[in-house]
């Protein structure tokens, strides 16, 4: 693939990130980035595998990933190459229903899907390594459907899954778990893991679809509980954790199924809620984040 293709990749990715800061930079007529804003829509037609894309990501080389629930598409700027599962093929990508992607600081492509398990792309032939769950094997990934992707110092990967948190180790090849345990106030509050994010200071967040947001900060063993509570406005809005981000200022954004947007300042815990309000037409738009 030639360099033009790869750096119009990366144009193209770069534009997308500054978007939100240079939308509101005013031009010299008055009007502003958003105001002139021109995008231009990758759809079906143009080689996409299906429509619905649940994940994206960069790699180093420039190529942009997308993880649909119908197949990998990998994008150079002009044209689509899609990953999608055959039976024929042990190669191939496990499952073609992709939830989540992640690049780690080696380059290397994981993939998260529904029910077929980690798969690591093998750049070389365009195959697939798979990390499957095994009954019979305590180390092996704990399940199969895997909801989220994320990376620690130590190049570890955290797998985010509907039967609790993986760590995994390229290296060894081991797996380790974290899951809740009735009774262990320190243990994960909720197996259905939806979102996990390391951020700049080495902390652990592992947002889960019915027990509100855990934290693990380094060198501890237990998970400390953010929890919706009807009765304090300063707590999370909602249990139904959806994604969780970080900002430049090391903020923590978390977003809910069904109770907005919710801010949290790390150092104090103090949270402050967003939510829709039909009466206010600078409130959220909508509770769904």
């Amino acid at each position: 693939m030639s360099s033009h293709r790869l750096n119009q990749a990366a144009r193209r990715t770069a534009m997308l990130c500054m978007f939100s800061v240079l939308a509101a930079t005013p031009l010299a007529a008055g009007t502003s980035l958003l105001e002139s804003a021109r995008f231009n829509r990758l759809s079906l037609q143009d080689g996409l595998s299906q429509s619905s894309v649940n994940c994206i990501v960069q790699d180093q080389q420039g190529f942009l990933w997308f993880g649909t629930q119908d197949g990998l598409n990998r994008y150079d700027g002009y044209q689509f190459t899609t990953f999608q599962h055959d039976d024929q093929a042990p190669g191939s990508i496990a499952n073609n229903f992709i939830w989540a992607l992640h690049v780690d600081r080696n380059g290397v492509l994981w993939v998260g899907t529904e029910g077929g398990g980690l798969d690591r792309w093998n750049p070389s032939d365009d195959t697939f390594t798979h990390y499957r769950n095994d009954s019979t094997d305590s180390s092996s990934l704990i399940n199969d459907e895997i909801r989220a992707l994320d990376e620690d110092r130590e190049n570890r990967l955290y797998i985010g899954t509907a039967g609790g948190l993986s760590r995994f180790s390229p290296e060894s090849g081991v797996f380790t778990h974290f899951t809740h345990q009735d009774g262990d106030s320190g243990s994960l509050s909720d197996n259905q893991v939806r979102s996990v994010l390391l951020d700049r200071e080495g902390r652990l967040w592992v947002g889960t679809y019915e027990g509100g947001l855990n934290r693990k900060d380094p060198g501890s063993d237990d998970f400390l509980h953010y929890r919706h509570d009807p009765n304090d406005p300063g707590s999370l809005s909602s249990d139904r954790i959806k994604t969780v981000g970080e900002d430049p200022h090391g903020d923590i954004w978390i977003g809910t199924y069904d109770g907005g947007l919710n801010h949290l300042k790390p150092e104090t815990g103090r949270i402050t809620r967003y939510r829709a309000d039909p009466d206010d037409r600078t409130s959220l738009a909508h509770d769904r984040v």
